[in-house]
C-alpha cells in the first residue's frame, strides 16, 4: 500500500520567509513612501511649471505680484497635500478591519511571493511586480501603483534583503 501523495506546502517550496504586522505606523510609512514618489514625479514638475510660467509673466508683463502669488500658493499647497494625505491614510487604515493589525507571513518562492494571513492568501509572481520601493526601514513590493506588500527590513536576514534588491 502506497502512502497518499500530498503536494508540497508553500513553506517547503519557499527560499525565504518573513513576517509583517500591518500596524498603523507601518501603513503610514507605506503611504508616505508612495506620496514621496508621487511628489517627486508629479508635484515637483508641476510646481516647476508654475514657477516658469510665473517667471515668464514677470519678464513679459513686469508684474511681480503674479510671481509672489504663485509662490504663496505653492507654499500653501505643498503642506496641504501632506495634511490631506495624513487624514486619508488614517481613514483608509481604520476602514479596513480585515487587515488592520493583521500579521502576514510572506514566503519568497522561486518565481513568486506568497502573502498569507488569517483572512487571505495571495500569490504575486515576481514578473507581475509593478515596482519595488526601498526606504531605510522597509521594502514595498508593489503589485500596482497603489497596492503593495510591506516588508520590514528588521524582520529579514541579509540574504533575503539581497534577494529583494535583485528583483528590481
Amino acid at each position: 500500500v502506497r502512502a497518499p501523495h500530498h503536494p508540497p506546502r508553500a513553506r517547503d517550496r519557499s527560499m525565504y520567509e518573513t513576517h509583517t504586522k500591518n500596524t498603523y505606523q507601518e501603513f503610514k510609512k507605506f503611504s508616505n513612501a508612495l506620496l514621496a514618489a508621487r511628489f517627486f514625479n508629479v508635484f515637483v514638475p508641476l510646481l516647476a511649471l508654475i514657477l516658469v510660467v510665473g517667471l515668464a509673466l514677470l519678464i513679459i508683463n513686469h508684474n511681480v505680484s503674479v510671481l509672489i502669488g504663485e509662490l504663496i500658493g505653492c507654499a500653501i499647497a505643498v503642506p496641504m497635500c501632506f495634511i490631506m494625505n495624513k487624514v486619508r491614510v488614517k481613514r483608509v487604515y481604520d476602514s479596513n478591519r480585515a487587515v488592520r493589525n493583521e500579521t502576514y507571513k510572506i514566503l519568497f518562492n522561486e518565481d513568486a511571493l506568497e502573502v498569507k494571513s488569517q483572512n487571505f492568501n495571495l500569490t504575486i509572481p515576481y514578473k507581475d511586480l509593478h515596482k519595488i520601493i526601498e526606504t531605510k526601514t522597509n521594502f514595498y513590493l508593489m503589485a500596482a501603483e497603489n497596492q503593495g506588500v510591506i516588508i520590514i527590513k528588521a524582520n529579514c536576514n541579509k540574504k533575503l534583503i539581497d534577494f529583494i534588491r535583485s528583483l528590481s
